[in-house]
């Protein structure tokens, strides 16, 4: 089912208090998608990074929001509530 997805993730340790958001977007027509991270310290500015510089389609932005979760997790960020 094509469905924009959201996801928060925390990273905390004793020296870092980091957060990362990845949004899977749908775009002006159908087959229109695009992802978007929100990272960056807690308490602090956020940076904004478009991950799919032009549109994609829903499989191609999927791949994409999974393999960036699957990355943050592997580096120890957790899911948020």
């Amino acid at each position: 089912m094509k469905e924009p997805k959201h996801v928060r993730l925390e990273y905390w340790d004793g020296f870092s208090d980091k957060v990362y958001a990845i949004n899977l977007q749908e775009g002006e027509s159908e087959n229109e998608w695009t992802v978007i991270c929100i990272y960056g310290r807690r308490g602090n500015v956020r940076n904004h990074a478009l991950k799919t510089p032009i549109p994609v389609s829903y499989g191609e932005a999927r791949e994409i929001y999974d393999k960036l979760l699957d990355q943050k997790l592997k580096k120890g960020y957790e899911i948020a509530e």
